[in-house]
């Protein structure tokens, strides 16, 4: 499997579509995907999905979580100054 290159941007949040549940995963919050803390929001474009980033999901352990850019509804990055 080819992995392409992880985009530059610096990304706050998301909101996912879910099976008709929005689910928003922010940085420096627990997400109720797997309770933990999300350090990092990454995207790929190559393969368009998302990262998502916890501890034992891409960080210290394991990979992280991928999630579709198509049930992706909202993305908003950190202010870049």
């Amino acid at each position: 499997m080819e992995v392409g290159n992880i985009d530059n941007k610096k990304i706050f949040f998301i909101k996912i579509n879910s099976n008709n549940q929005i689910i928003k995963v922010e940085v420096g919050k627990n997400t109720h995907i797997n309770g933990e803390m999300v350090i990092a929001i990454l995207y790929e474009p190559y393969r368009k999905i998302f990262l998502i980033c916890t501890p034992s999901h891409g960080v210290v352990r394991g990979k992280s979580i991928m999630v579709p850019e198509s049930i992706v509804i909202e993305i908003e990055d950190f202010d870049v100054d």
